[in-house]
Parts: structure tokens; sequence; C-alpha cells
């Protein structure tokens, strides 16, 4: 396996990509661009470049605009860019700055600097991907917890934020989210709010009865809540700004052009009216029409979305099968109850290993049913 990294050159003077390949041949894979439209398709290629080498001066489309395009798109913003160019103007370095390169190398180049940039960059880079892992294995540790206190003292809201942060991180894999941690995270204690909330709107809600106009408006505030009580953990800035905003209206244009915050707080909304209509009873399919039926409200792109994630059932089959049988990946086709009447986990849930520990540790203090309906993925 070749573990070099990835650098791409665009330059539209084959001289010039013939001087940067002999420099950087030996240590890295180098592949080529001799145009910005060239440049855009290999930096969403299969196997995309781990730094971007970019002249500034070329045809048709020039380095700014490569670059401006480059980190508006989620799946290439991550990748550093270095203009490679013969303009030193403080005022062109600033323009680049502001397109979103992190630095400028001068024609004619000289080997140690490109070299020491480049590598540089690439270090900085590797940094920041292993701070983001090891800060979303930290704070997705503690959620878990949270989680798995809740279990045991409110199994439904336990469930709710089980089904928000899977159906939620499915939608922002799709959509080709980075950093999807934060998202689930957000999804996940987006009604952390509603400590504030009275306890009989609470029952109203979880007894799908309609809420007074002032009741609704209230609720609405109660997202705020959640942003004060998330913004004051480090490291949290986005995940807090994300529930903040998940009652926001629909922004214009299409999701694609949203920024992250934006495009994670529309999904949250999103996805909570639709658990919400689930949890009153609605199927999959007539919840989904009944939120395409408010595009005023609800991206249709992303209603679409959920065609592809809530139950699978192309591809698996009806089974009932024993409580001990299950595992994560099954789909509940009918409310887990206690013997007590308590419904522990609710129709339509897939199951995780959030959901099967919150009923092993539920199976230990009252009696469960002892096999359900499930589908069974394939």
């Amino acid at each position: 396996m070749n573990t070099k990294q990835r650098i791409l050159v665009v330059d539209d003077t084959p001289s010039n990509i013939k001087v940067l390949n002999d420099i950087l041949k030996d240590q890295y894979l180098v592949s080529f661009a001799i145009n910005g439209q060239d440049a855009l398709t290999l930096a969403v290629s299969e196997n995309p470049p781990d730094l971007i080498l970019l002249d500034i001066m070329m045809p048709e489309m020039d380095g700014y605009e490569v670059c401006r395009r480059l980190q508006s798109n989620r799946a290439t913003m991550a990748i550093p860019i270095i203009f490679v160019t013969a303009l030193t103007d403080e005022e062109d370095e600033a323009k680049g700055f502001e397109a979103g390169c992190v630095d400028y190398v001068t024609k004619p180049v000289s080997p140690p600097v490109v070299m020491a940039r480049i590598k540089t960059h690439l270090d900085l880079r590797i940094a920041k991907e292993k701070a983001e892992r090891l800060l979303s294995k930290t704070l997705l540790g503690s959620v878990r917890m949270m989680a798995d206190v809740m279990s045991l003292i409110d199994p439904d809201h336990f469930n709710q934020s089980s089904r928000l942060k899977r159906i939620s991180s499915k939608m922002g894999r799709m959509l080709g989210l980075g950093n999807i941690w934060r998202l689930e995270v957000a999804a996940a204690l987006s009604q952390i709010g509603k400590i504030a909330a009275q306890s009989d709107v609470l029952d109203k809600i979880q007894s799908c009865q309609l809420l007074t106009e002032r009741e609704q408006k209230a609720m609405k505030t109660y997202a705020n809540v959640g942003k004060e009580l998330l913004a004051h953990i480090p490291s949290m800035g986005e995940v807090a700004e994300i529930v903040g905003r998940q009652h926001d209206p629909l922004p214009g244009g299409d999701a694609g052009s949203w920024d992250f915050i934006t495009t994670s707080s529309q999904i949250v909304k999103l996805v909570c009216a639709y658990d919400q209509l689930l949890n009153c009873g609605q199927d999959v399919g007539t919840a989904i029409h009944i939120l395409e039926k408010r595009p005023d409200i609800y991206a249709s792109n992303l209603v679409g979305l959920l065609n592809e994630i809530e139950i699978p059932r192309k591809g698996g089959m009806a089974r009932t099968i024993g409580i001990k049988a299950l595992k994560p990946g099954m789909v509940l086709m009918e409310n887990l109850i206690c013997d007590d009447g308590v419904v522990l986990i609710k129709k339509y849930t897939e199951l995780s290993d959030d959901t099967l520990y919150l009923l092993k540790k539920n199976a230990r203090l009252r009696r469960v049913m002892s096999s359900v309906q499930v589908i069974v993925p394939i």
C-alpha cells in the first residue's frame, strides 16, 4: 500500500509543472491539472489530494476562483491550498488569503522553500484531524454517559435522543458533511432545553395533543435554553449554535449551498418534526408526505432523504424474534413494552448499541416482553 501523500499541481504552463514535479516526485505522489475545471474534478476524485499547489494567472478560471470553489465545497474545504505565483503585491496576497489559501510560494520557486511550506501545512492538517478525532471521541463519550443516566430515569427521552442522533447522522453523511460528530451531538442534545418546560406541556406533546399558540412559542424558546447550557462547555460552540437555531426559518437556496451550522440546524428541525409524527402514530410514508406538503418550512431535498433512511424494508425481512437475539441494525415493527405498561423502545426504532444497552439495563429492573416483531436486514 502506497502511503505517500498526494499533491495536486495546477498550472497552465507545462514547464512550471515539470519544475514542481522534479522537486516533489521523490517524496510525494504528484498529479497535475492545466486548468481550473480539471483541478476541481481531480479534487473530488476517488483519491483526492492532501494539498494543492495552485497557479493564480490562468485563462478562463483563475486561481482565486478555483480556490473559492474548493473552499465552498464541503468535500474539498479541508484541503490546504498554496498559491504558486509571480504576483507579490500585498493586495494580491490579501486577495488570496480572502479566497481561502493558506500560504504563498513565489516564482521562480526555491525547492527548499516549496518542500518546507508543503511539510508545514500537511503536518498542520494531520494535527488538526487528530485533534478533531480526539475531541469527537471525548464529547461523544460524555454524551453517551449522559444518555446512560437518562436511560434509567426517562427511557422515552433516551430513545428520542438516540433516534434523532441516528437519523441526523445518516442525513449528514448522505450530504457529505464533515465533522459529522458535531451534528450527532447537537441532534442527541437538541431537546435538552426542555428541562425548563412545564411538565403539563411536555405531557401534551408526549400524548400528541395540540399545543396552544402560546405553548408553541414557549417551546421554541427552549432551544435557546439548550444553547445556553451547551455554550458553557469547552469546544461545544458549534453544537450549541445548531441547537439554538433548530427553529430557524428555511433559508434561501438549496441545502448544498448552506454552511455547516445552517445545514445541521435545518436537519435537526426536520428530524425532530419527523420523529414527532412517528411518535404520534403516523407510518413512515404518511409522515414524509406530511412534511413534503410544507416546503415553506422543511427543505424538499432534505425531506427526500428520509425515504432512504428510516425503515429498510428492501433488503430485509419481517420476523418475530426473542429479546436476547436482538442485534444492532434491526428495526422494531412494534413497541417494546415492559409488563408494567411502560414503552421502553418505540416502534420504528432502529436498534443500536445505545438502545440495546437501554434494554439490558432496564431488563434488570422490570420484566420485558419476551419477543418482538422486527425487520432483519440481510
